[in-house]
């Protein structure tokens, strides 16, 4: 399990790092989108519409079965789930309203957290 955790972790940080260099200056820790943002479908966008939520799930499940602890396993993976609860609807909301003409095909095509199981990314 500890070896499984680790994996998870490490593959928790290479993805939040794939998702920075795909974002680029589209990047924003706030719901906020810019006059010139364009919906971001390369890179893991490709596959998901939200890698970096997925990124912290894995580094957080990670950390929390290396850890061992059920209640600190418990708060960050909770919390987690509360923020995913919280700013997804939104999120998702926002993107249909500022893309009204990609946003449809490609929420089609891509899973939320994890890729469809077609198997082929969008671009």
């Amino acid at each position: 399990i500890s070896w499984l955790a680790l994996v998870s972790t490490i593959a928790g940080i290479v993805l939040l790092v794939w998702v920075h260099i795909a974002l680029g200056v589209h990047f924003s820790g706030t719901l906020h989108i810019r006059g010139d943002h364009e919906l971001v479908q390369h890179g893991p966008y490709a596959w998901v519409r939200h890698p970096m939520y997925t990124s912290f799930l894995l580094l957080l499940g990670g950390l929390s079965a290396l850890i061992a602890n059920a209640i600190i396993g418990a708060v960050l993976l909770g919390s987690q789930v509360w923020v995913l609860v919280a700013r997804l609807p939104s999120e998702e909301a926002s993107l249909a309203k500022t893309f009204p003409t990609t946003w449809p095909d490609y929420r089609r095509r891509t899973g939320a957290l994890l890729p469809r199981w077609s198997g082929r990314p969008s671009r």
